[in-house]
């Protein structure tokens, strides 16, 4: 893997519905992760490695909830 030098952003192809504006987001060389909305001016950051931990615990915490849903049936 390539480590980054430079900012690498890129906005998302369509609005996202509950925020009604597209989306920025930005990959900075400090192992970091960037989001805006599109023509504001307010970054939300976050540590990859934070990011990572969260998306694992919502991916865990949704199979728990259908294997648990499973089970009432």
């Amino acid at each position: 893997m390539t480590l980054l030098k430079k900012r690498l952003e890129r906005r998302f192809p369509d609005a996202i519905p509950s925020v009604r504006r597209r989306l920025v987001v930005a990959m900075l060389p400090s192992n970091k992760l960037a989001f805006r909305e599109e023509r504001r001016r307010r970054w939300f950051v976050a540590d990859l490695d934070a990011i990572y931990v969260q998306v694992v615990r919502w991916t865990v915490e949704a199979e728990r909830r259908t294997r648990k849903a499973e089970r009432r049936r």
